[in-house]
């Protein structure tokens, strides 16, 4: 069994020090987190609305020196769509279980200042979310 942890924040520039360098790494393929991260940064939070921003980072296992890479990124600018890098489907499975448990399902936003940045619960935990390789969904 494979684990990976999903954080997120409503701070551009938490985001950006956890997954900045791996959309720098690949910049045609991060185009738009890439843009809408600099506008946010430039003209600040309400550059794209008055909802607040969404960002997430998906981080593989350590590795033997103890880091742990990024493996995707999710932002989301209300009322625009979320958009995602590329990830597996248990990945994505379990970024849709941290988003349902983190919002308040009534126009899907999150309680706005309700969440601390880097949570992954919203009572300010961060349990982490396992996924394995078939599928399985942990308990």
């Amino acid at each position: 069994m494979t684990r990976y942890d999903w954080y997120l924040t409503g701070d551009v520039d938490a985001f950006l020090a956890r997954a900045g360098a791996f959309l720098r790494s690949r910049p045609a393929a991060h185009t738009v987190p890439l843009t809408v991260t600099e506008n946010l940064r430039s003209h600040g939070a309400g550059a794209y609305g008055d909802a607040r921003p969404e960002f997430g980072v998906l981080e593989g296992p350590a590795g033997r020196d103890g880091t742990r890479a990024v493996r995707a990124a999710y932002i989301r600018t209300p009322p625009y769509p979320g958009v995602l890098t590329a990830l597996t489907e248990q990945e994505a499975d379990a970024l849709a279980r941290l988003l349902a448990a983190c919002h308040d399902g009534t126009r899907g936003t999150a309680p706005d200042d309700a969440r601390p940045p880097l949570t992954t619960a919203p009572d300010g935990a961060r349990p982490p979310l396992t996924t394995a390789p078939d599928g399985a969904r942990p308990p």
